[in-house]
């Protein structure tokens, strides 16, 4: 026990203003998973949950970019995912072998949620990039907008006060931005909105909401997310005000991480706008 409080009170502050940082995802998760798990197994289940925003990435990248991932794993890893819950040959394994060719009727290693959406729409994904179409025939969703709602409904079923708050908080966001767009544009509001049913309590209070409003006159693309990533941090401290040294710190924490390793990710000059605009639309939908 006393190595676990000295874990969390040893954790380095994470700041969207400084470039280095201080652990990579790799290192944090193989701690952080010892500890979670030297304390009570069975709140793995949290922190694989945000990891699986990586494994969604992985999935979508893999299904609409010709068997792409988005984020490869590391050679020097003895095969263990580092970026999410599960290993690119994993999914590739669940995919190629258990879909495509239909080898077997339930997922080996992907949650249920991506293995029935991929199942459902991969066929008419592979015709309509054919074709440079995005639709899915059936819906005005687009495969990334499915995936994200179905990710936020599994986490409304996890039984994590935390974990629930913040990402129905980030899913509103994503739909205010969607909203303000909408009006600015004079386009359907209803085409653009994700559908979603969280529970109430858990709705954005004004306060956040007039924030955000605020943040979306921001005309450069990459400054307003880097201003909304800086809300979502706020948010989180608010959500961890009287939390000392529960499990939802280092939830908190590994969110934090993941959007720093982000911008980490996009700094190089020459690339970096072509990858900050494909990791906006992977977020956005």
């Amino acid at each position: 026990m006393k190595q676990y409080y000295y874990f969390i009170a040893s954790l380095r502050e994470i700041s969207l203003d400084v470039d280095r940082m201080p652990y990579t995802i790799k290192e944090f998760v193989q701690e952080a998973r010892d500890e979670i798990n030297n304390l009570d197994k069975g709140e793995l289940k949290f922190f694989d949950a945000i990891l699986l925003q990586n494994d969604n990435l992985n999935v979508i990248s893999y299904v609409k970019n010709n068997y792409k991932f988005f984020l490869e794993d590391d050679d020097n890893n003895n095969g263990n995912a580092i970026n999410g819950t599960l290993t690119t040959s994993q999914i590739e394994e669940d995919i190629a072998e258990g879909i495509i060719k239909d080898k077997y009727q339930s997922p080996q290693y992907l949650p249920l949620y991506l293995w029935d959406s991929v199942k459902k729409n991969l066929h008419d994904l592979q015709e309509k990039r054919k074709n440079k179409i995005d639709k899915i025939d059936n819906k005005d969703l687009l495969f990334e907008d499915e995936i994200s709602m179905l990710y936020y409904q599994y986490i409304q079923q996890l039984p994590n006060e935390f974990l629930k708050m913040y990402f129905q908080f980030d899913y509103a966001i994503k739909n205010l931005l969607v909203t303000y767009n909408a009006k600015k544009f004079s386009l359907p509001l209803d085409s653009f909105v994700l559908p979603f049913e969280g529970d109430s309590k858990y709705d954005t209070e004004l306060e956040w909401s007039s924030k955000v409003e605020q943040i979306f006159v921001e005309s450069n693309l990459q400054e307003r997310e880097k201003s909304l990533d800086r809300l979502r941090f706020q948010y989180i401290d608010r959500l961890l005000e009287f939390d000392y040294f529960g499990l939802n710190i280092i939830l908190g924490y590994l969110v934090k991480l993941i959007t720093l390793q982000r911008w980490n990710n996009i700094k190089d000059k020459k690339s970096g706008q072509k990858k900050f605009t494909s990791i906006v639309n992977n977020l956005l939908g």
